[in-house]
């Protein structure tokens, strides 16, 4: 098989991602420059917006915890299975007959 040149889209998408992710934490982690704006136009006391700029760290670690607790067992049921498929299908067990591809999945030779 001959190998396309050119551009990916899944570059595009992980550049988009990386930049979203920049612009968040960039915004999130800017309450040190916006503290005294923010509290003079919401009328809070500096501590009243760092408590809540606390308060949303917080919330933001223990969702980021539950959160990968709840997609583990979606996206990896049972990682022994996996090891046990890994296992066999090793490319030094290769049967006659069969080539090794990349992804441990053997194909007839024609």
């Amino acid at each position: 098989m001959s190998k396309s040149s050119g551009f990916s889209y899944g570059w595009v998408v992980v550049g988009a991602g990386a930049m979203m992710t920049c612009v968040g934490f960039g915004a999130m982690l800017s309450l040190a420059v916006f503290l005294q704006p923010i509290s003079e136009a919401m009328g809070w006391s500096r501590s009243g917006v760092s408590a809540a700029a606390t308060i949303d760290f917080l919330c933001h670690g223990a969702g980021g915890i539950l959160l990968g607790r709840a997609v583990r067992p979606v996206r990896h049921p049972d990682r022994r299975a996996v090891r046990h498929a890994a296992a066999r299908n090793r490319p030094d067990r290769g049967k006659p007959g069969h080539q090794h591809c990349g992804n441990s999945v053997g194909v007839r030779r024609a």
